[in-house]
């Protein structure tokens, strides 16, 4: 020790940095597999460009639901859990949202002239590309 400094101490959350240890990694891997499932059938990333995308995966979102409230565990055509597959949903919505706030509007149904804050004002504006090799 030097001085009253702790050798090998680290404070992560002083930093206020995201608990990434506190997802609950089995259930996001069924998340993982419906976006598998739909890499399979049309391609991959394929859904961050579809038309109207915001609108089309709220109605989704809500379909599943009522599926998973009929009783019914798991999508007979891709084998996802229906409440893996609302949760898939909201991330694609929250997905385009945050591309809509960053200025990258992937779904023409969205109005992007907004007087909104954006995430940028609001301190969440960000470069992926130095966290994922880009």
């Amino acid at each position: 020790m030097d001085g009253n400094k702790p050798v090998g101490m680290k404070n992560d959350r002083k930093d206020d940095k995201p608990m990434w240890e506190l997802l609950p990694l089995l259930t996001i891997e069924e998340i993982v597999k419906v976006y598998t499932a739909g890499a399979k059938k049309y391609a991959p990333n394929n859904w961050m460009h579809l038309e109207n995308g915001y609108e089309r995966y709220k109605a989704a979102l809500f379909r599943y639901i009522c599926e998973f409230e009929r009783g019914n565990w798991r999508d007979a055509d891709t084998g996802c859990i229906h409440l893996a597959q609302v949760a898939w949903n909201a991330i694609a919505m929250l997905h385009i949202e945050m591309e809509k706030r960053k200025g990258n509007n992937t779904d023409n149904s969205k109005n992007t002239d907004s007087d909104e804050n954006t995430f940028e004002q609001e301190g969440y504006f960000w470069d992926d590309s130095d966290r994922f090799g880009g």
